[in-house]
């Protein structure tokens, strides 16, 4: 995504003039892209995942608690 400091937003490329510049103000800036935001770590999302599994595993044995007590 694209910055304009003169407008004072965001704008995505498909938004852009074909030459770069700020369809919105006269400034004739040609906009620079902000990097991207980086990737999620493979560790964050395998602790997504192992927490989610656990979560899982303790609502299987909570829904046979429930049925022990009722039964």
């Amino acid at each position: 995504m694209a910055w304009c400091d003169a407008c004072d937003r965001y704008l995505t490329p498909s938004s852009l003039d074909e030459d770069g510049t700020c369809p919105g103000c006269d400034s004739g800036d040609v906009l620079v892209e902000v990097p991207e935001m980086p990737h999620t770590p493979w560790h964050f999302k395998l602790l997504v995942v192992l927490a989610g599994g656990y979560l899982l595993w303790r609502s299987v044995f909570g829904v046979i608690w429930l049925f022990e007590r009722l039964g």
